[in-house]
């Protein structure tokens, strides 16, 4: 599949702007002898690449440089509305974004891309929690999703195991979702130092209030 190896090599470096060429041999699993034959093969085709020898030297695009890459083969357009099933996107409010944006793309695939891809979402269900396990309310899930978008600090009233309820202030770090359960990594703050990492159950989040100061992670994380 050498072709989506090509795309591939010119998607990640639209994205990153500079890569070496042991980089991308170690994202795509191929050798760097074969990389540097698929940069030939993109100069031959008119994709602009250079690579630059020496200390901070690595493969680039030109700035501003994008290449129409909007064509999915019949695997890549399944597997695309696949993502589409219910699960932790639909927590988050995306759901019916997500729905809005393949409609767009259902309307540009070919026949017969568009019919693989209806029919692998009408026959194929993937349910991300375990049997008998009922859900979770989460209803302070959004305003603990912005904090962690915005980097923002957030004081939570939380509900311990024992039923009692405790103040926690919290640098939130990333969201996890696990088997349908939603919980929220965070570093706990002392003294307005950030501190340990805290896993906290969103479910058991009983109030949250995020600071309107921009509160960045901790380093390293």
């Amino acid at each position: 599949m050498r072709a989506d190896r090509l795309i591939a090599v010119v998607l990640l470096l639209q994205a990153r702007g500079r890569m070496t060429a042991p980089d991308l041999a170690a994202r795509l699993g191929v050798s760097v002898r074969t990389i540097y034959r698929d940069l030939d093969a993109l100069s031959t085709a008119g994709v602009p690449v250079y690579a630059d020898r020496g200390a901070g030297g690595g493969i680039s695009l030109p700035d501003g440089y994008r290449l129409d890459l909007t064509a999915l083969n019949r695997e890549e357009a399944s597997a695309l509305f696949l993502s589409t099933m219910p699960g932790p996107l639909a927590d988050l409010g995306g759901g019916h974004i997500l729905e809005a944006a393949l409609r767009k793309v259902s309307a540009a695939l070919p026949a017969g891309a568009r019919h693989e891809a209806e029919q692998a979402r009408q026959r194929l269900h993937l349910d991300p929690a375990e049997w008998w396990q009922t859900h979770e309310p989460v209803p302070h899930l959004r305003v603990v999703q912005e904090a962690v978008w915005q980097d923002r600090r957030l004081r939570l009233r939380y509900r311990r195991r024992d039923g009692s309820s405790a103040s926690r202030l919290v640098d939130p770090c990333g969201l996890v979702a696990k088997t349908g359960v939603w919980y929220l990594v965070a570093a706990a703050v002392a003294t307005g130092d950030s501190g340990d990492l805290r896993v906290f159950r969103v479910s058991r989040v009983e109030g949250d209030r995020g600071d309107r100061r921009d509160c960045p992670p901790p380093e390293g994380l």
